[in-house]
């Protein structure tokens, strides 16, 4: 028997609307949760994480803020629920936050006891580091933190992160230098520059930590100034891996300006345009202007000449003597690095070339 032309068309629209309803339904987690049941109800698209170790104990121990950060990470992935991540400012009392509601979870250092606080709940502590503290009541369900939390392998990321390498202690070889080693790796080789050298200047300007940032603002692992991340359209320098991102860019920008190693490096601490100033005066002084060295000795006379060359060399402010450290310091921890994790055809670390 034919099915008539109404019923034909309603099996259609039903089946239609099946396969959309399958299509467009959202994801769940394991406790069969829509991920966005997570978050508040005021139309925010993303949890506010906010890492707070400057309350009553201030962990100083391994990269306890990128082990936090890259925690929080894992469990956005696991879960699928989409996370914003801040490190905590100064004289801000974030507790007090999560209570009245403005962020949703806040990292706190882990205490032998921790303390109730009325309005809120601690997850289960996270490898003896921090606990996560979310609202009483919240959708955010504490069980499923928990759950998440007991079902951990720490471990490994354990001994990256909180294992900090110091490069003037290690003694044996090893297949890794930091956390983020397979990020320096991927920028290295984008831009074509030794990874242990992205390691190098990383290590040198904040012991790879995510949470500095400099009396001029410059932020996280690379210290990129907010300005530079924006221009290579990195917004969250929090992130590690952005942060470094705009680091390896901001080389692989000084690279094409200057062909020597020694003044990229230069350029990277100073800016290009103190060391074309730099390099501006060494050849009023009939100097090797593509010397590093040379240029470096001649700074000193530099700042005694600066006020009738202000002109000439458009400098306001000679900070020579840091930048000339600068260079040296991340020469010796290259080096450093290339002997601790050397490439398999190196089998013995000369000084890192100039160019």
């Amino acid at each position: 028997m034919r099915t008539k032309a109404p019923e034909r068309i309603a099996l259609a629209v039903t089946l239609l609307l099946i396969v959309a309803a399958l299509i467009f339904s959202p994801r769940r987690n394991g406790d069969g949760k829509a991920p966005l049941e997570f978050l508040r109800e005021t139309g925010q698209k993303q949890l506010e994480c906010v890492i707070d170790f400057g309350g009553p104990v201030h962990t100083s121990k391994g990269l306890v803020y990128g082990y936090t950060y890259w925690m929080l990470r894992e469990w956005s992935r696991s879960a699928r629920i989409p996370v914003r991540i801040r490190i905590a400012e100064a004289r801000e009392n974030y507790l007090d936050s999560l209570v009245e509601g403005s962020v949703d979870l806040v990292a706190f250092p882990f205490l032998d006891e921790t303390p109730p606080i009325e309005g809120l709940e601690a997850t289960r502590p996270l490898d003896s580091v921090c606990v996560w503290y979310v609202r009483s009541g919240a959708r955010m369900e504490l069980r499923a933190l928990n759950r998440w939390i007991a079902a951990q392998d720490f471990s490994s990321a354990h001994r990256k992160y909180m294992k900090v390498l110091n490069p003037w202690k290690r003694q044996t070889e090893a297949s890794w230098l930091s956390p983020y080693d397979e990020q320096f790796r991927e920028w290295g080789q984008r831009i074509g520059l030794d990874w242990r050298l992205l390691a190098a200047v990383g290590w040198q300007e904040s012991h790879w930590r995510i949470d500095p940032q400099s009396r001029r603002g410059a932020q996280g692992i690379m210290q990129i100034m907010p300005a530079t991340g924006r221009r290579y359209g990195v917004y969250d320098l929090i992130d590690p891996e952005r942060n470094i991102e705009a680091g390896a860019r901001l080389l692989a920008e000084l690279k094409r300006s200057f062909s020597n190693l020694d003044f990229v490096l230069a350029a990277y601490n100073a800016g290009g345009s103190r060391v074309r100033s730099y390099i501006r005066y060494a050849e009023l002084h009939d100097a090797d202007a593509s010397d590093w060295e040379e240029v470096a000795a001649l700074l000193p006379q530099l700042g005694r000449d600066s006020l009738y060359l202000a002109d000439t060399l458009k400098l306001s402010h000679i900070g020579y003597g840091e930048t000339v450290q600068y260079v040296r310091r991340v020469k010796s921890i290259y080096r450093e690095f290339r002997r601790i994790c050397p490439n398999p055809d190196e089998r013995s670390v000369p000084d890192p070339p100039a160019q």
